[in-house]
């Protein structure tokens, strides 16, 4: 027969398991509402309009989309032409869309003004206002989502073309 001592700790050992067990059921719960609350990967709120008119030149705002954050830079005019020597302006000169995060570690980026350039915040990895890598090769440009522009400075997120 087990002593008082070694009785009272089965006891707190199986509040402890008991209690862990209903935090993992509570967690998985959570998560799966979450899951099928999010609805179809196709519905409407996919798609994402944003005015972009507000936005001076050399600046940059970031936007969400589907959950993940979408940075926009509107390129200087001296921006857009240096970009456009070297044939790589994208769709609409004047702006610039993609993930903002970078492609070495996958840490957020942060637009340096004076260097045109993006610096992601955990690697040293630098990406042009092209999205490029600067200064070496080994890692991928920025991801670009699926976008496309109307009415000028009208940005839609979601699906290319328009």
């Amino acid at each position: 027969m087990p002593s008082a001592p070694d009785e009272d700790l089965r006891l707190r050992f199986r509040v402890a398991l008991k209690a862990m067990m209903a935090l993992g059921c509570a967690a998985v719960a959570l998560v799966g509402w979450g899951f099928l609350s999010s609805g179809p990967s196709g519905a409407g709120q996919d798609v994402v309009r944003i005015d972009l008119s507000d936005l001076a030149p050399g600046r940059v705002r970031t936007v969400g989309w589907r959950g993940r954050a979408v940075v926009v830079l509107h390129r200087r005019d001296e921006t857009v032409d240096a970009l456009e020597q070297a044939s790589s302006a994208g769709r609409n000169p004047r702006w610039f869309v993609a993930f903002a995060n970078g492609t070495a570690r996958g840490c957020p980026l942060v637009w340096e003004a004076a260097e045109r350039q993006f610096r992601e915040t955990c690697a040293a990895a630098r990406y042009d206002a092209a999205g490029r890598p600067v200064g070496t090769g080994e890692l991928e440009p920025l991801r670009i989502p699926p976008h496309y522009w109307t009415g000028g400075d009208i940005l839609v997120i979601g699906r290319d073309g328009g």
